[in-house]
């Protein structure tokens, strides 16, 4: 049986891709008797990105359609259940449409 209170004192930092550690610790019980202690530990990181675009119009991204310039987030969970933050940093140049109304007599020059 594992003792009343049993107290670990590790300190990890791991930042990395990914780590798996296993440790095992041989404890006593309040009783005396031996109690081993496994510590099977696996980290994944979280995920990140940035995306910069430039649009005439609205865009589409991660299935929402953005109208204006700006910067948008979405937050979502990686494979191994960990969370992921996109960024989109969006610039919109909106398009234009203009009608001219000419009228002419003989010939008409448009120049450009």
């Amino acid at each position: 049986m594992l003792a009343d209170y049993l107290l670990l004192e590790w300190t990890i930092l791991i930042h990395a891709a990914y780590w798996k550690l296993i440790v095992d610790d041989t404890l006593s019980t309040s009783a005396g008797c031996d109690s081993i202690v496994t510590l099977n530990l696996v980290i994944n990181n979280s995920y990140s990105s940035v995306e910069s675009i430039t649009s005439c119009s609205n865009y589409l991204w991660n299935g929402t359609t953005y109208s204006q310039s700006g910067t948008y987030y979405d937050s979502l969970q990686t494979a191994s259940g960990c969370d992921s933050v996109e960024t989109l940093n969006l610039i919109i140049n909106n398009s234009s449409n203009n009608t001219l109304n000419i009228s002419a007599c003989d010939y008409l020059l448009l120049e450009r």
